[in-house]
């Protein structure tokens, strides 16, 4: 099957793409390639979306030695996928960069990532799955810096935004396509779990807006219930601890001869039940 791979960066090349989102009707797979792993101060340096299993597109942002599409561009191409049925894998990653780096809050149709775990795959790492089950094999991004830059490229301080484009589009445009044959899989399976799915993709961007905001709290309020869940939590013990002793001296009384009965009575203490 001929895969399509393509990098878009003239202005004909986005019209034109910009035409094949608004004209899409089936879902889209979208990933982002980053320069690390923290959406505060990291960047997003390129993304792509895959209209199928076998055609897929890059879109370059921030490399340093090839040309870029600027920021207004790739906002409004973002803009038009919000109207869309939009597939990621481990989505809360993507549309936390894409919410710091473009201002853009992304839907979530369905994180295969997610589906993954509910199908119980042993592992979810996209390119693990896609290795196990389809013997499909993409250079990794450690592999293309150490063949550009020599294997001490990380203490050297490069990044994806030191590979070109045409570097690193096989390796993102390969990414939305596995993930767009992972979401064909197991969509039928979700019907298994459709509540939980649905959950699932309703907190996804919830966490992700958690995570970048982070979350207020009434220590004093909070303080209170931690109090009040001691003296439960410390009543309960002790209900217990007096059932326990009950019956255990119930037990007693049944099973030891009728001239220890008495003496059991006074022997089984709380200290002893605790040690």
């Amino acid at each position: 099957m001929a895969i399509m791979n393509q990098v878009v960066k003239t202005v004909p090349e986005l019209i034109e793409l910009a035409q094949k989102i608004k004209a899409a009707v089936q879902p889209i797979a979208v990933d982002t390639e980053t320069n690390g792993l923290f959406p505060v101060e990291d960047k997003v340096v390129g993304w792509s979306l895959a209209f199928s299993e076998d055609e897929g597109y890059y879109i370059p942002r921030n490399h340093r030695h090839s040309t870029n599409v600027p920021d207004e561009q790739h906002k409004q191409l973002f803009e038009l996928l919000c109207s869309k049925q939009l597939i990621w894998h481990n989505a809360k990653f993507d549309i936390e960069f894409i919410k710091t780096n473009f201002g853009i809050e992304m839907p979530v149709f369905a994180d295969t990532m997610a589906m993954a775990y509910l199908a119980c795959f042993p592992r979810l790492a996209l390119k693990e799955i896609m290795s196990s089950m389809f013997h499909y094999e993409t250079k990794e991004f450690n592999v293309l810096l150490s063949e550009k830059y020599g294997s001490k490229w990380k203490s050297l301080g490069y990044t994806a935004a030191d590979l070109d484009d045409t570097d690193i589009s096989d390796y993102a445009v390969h990414d939305v396509l596995y993930t767009y044959k992972l979401f064909n899989l197991l969509k039928d399976d979700m019907n298994n779990y459709k509540s939980i799915f649905k959950l699932e993709m309703n907190l996804i961007p919830i966490v992700a807006q958690m995570n970048l905001s982070g979350i207020t709290i009434d220590t004093v309020k909070m303080n209170k219930l931690c109090a009040q869940a001691k003296r439960e939590l410390q009543e309960r013990f002790d209900k217990m601890q007096g059932m326990f002793e009950r019956r255990l001296r119930l037990f007693v009384i049944r099973r030891l001869p009728v001239k220890r009965v008495l003496l059991s009575l006074f022997t089984v203490r709380s200290s002893s039940l605790v040690r």
